[in-house]
């Protein structure tokens, strides 16, 4: 994981009450479960990711939330739809339609559209489960998506390092099944530390096809300090594996 730089043990952290325990802490009873359902404390190996290298994406693309207070369809070329609305969508209409979802947000038939994996994490365990047990993944692959952002699982800094680990693994897993279901993948780098971008740069060097990476700014890296040193280590990592990258 990389260690704890402070004068403290991250197990510091721990909440004591094993029995109820969610968190991937080493003294949860559950820590082997959540571990294994993950596919390990270290990202799993996996074939390439699909992505497609033909398709260029704008400077600015607009995310849609719903279709209200608009009569006719938005004429945009391109947008991004959060991808928790439309599991949401899809756990109500099973049979849901690529013409059926543009018709839903109103937009134009032919839009090509990003969908935007980030959210809070009620909604990303949501998505997890239904990707492991409702085949989520060959239901979007329906949907002719230009591209699908993987979910960025939480890497907090107040929790035992290996929840970090753990959620890293499943961003690799989540982005893995989705696209060996046909979909064009865009990796969400979520890290908090040197070891994990380290990790991430040995990621982008094995898959030195990709093009395209997510990482969110809204919530923890609000802060301009912070922000400054994950685009610090956005463009070290440009360096390292000697490619620029599109920064979604």
């Amino acid at each position: 994981c990389g260690g704890i730089y402070d004068a403290f043990d991250c197990l510091d952290m721990c909440c004591h009450e094993p029995l109820t325990c969610s968190v991937a802490c080493p003294n949860s009873h559950r820590f082997g479960l959540l571990v294994r359902d993950a596919g390990g404390l270290c990202p799993p190996s996996i074939a390439a990711l699909e992505q497609r290298d033909n398709s260029a994406l704008p400077l600015y693309i607009p995310v849609i939330h719903h279709r209200f207070a608009r009569s006719t369809p938005l004429v945009e070329s391109i947008v991004g739809l959060p991808t928790s609305r439309v599991v949401s969508l899809w756990r109500h209409r099973p049979n849901l339609t690529a013409v059926e979802l543009r018709q839903f947000f109103r937009i134009i038939p032919d839009a090509r559209i990003v969908l935007i994996s980030v959210a809070q994490d009620h909604e990303l365990e949501k998505m997890w489960r239904d990707m492991l047990v409702r085949d989520l993944p060959g239901f979007l692959a329906r949907l002719e998506i230009e591209h699908i952002t993987s979910p960025n699982y939480s890497i907090p800094d107040d929790l035992p390092r290996t929840e970090g680990l753990v959620n890293i693994a499943r961003i690799v897993k989540a982005s893995d099944q989705l696209s060996r279901a046909g979909l064009s993948v865009i990796p969400h780098l979520n890290a908090s530390h040197e070891r994990q971008w380290r990790n991430w740069t040995s990621f982008l060097k094995e898959h030195d096809h990709l093009k395209f990476v997510a990482k969110e700014f809204q919530t923890g890296l609000a802060s301009a300090r912070k922000a400054k040193w994950h685009i610090s280590k956005l463009l070290e990592m440009q360096q390292r594996i000697g490619r620029g990258i599109h920064l979604c």
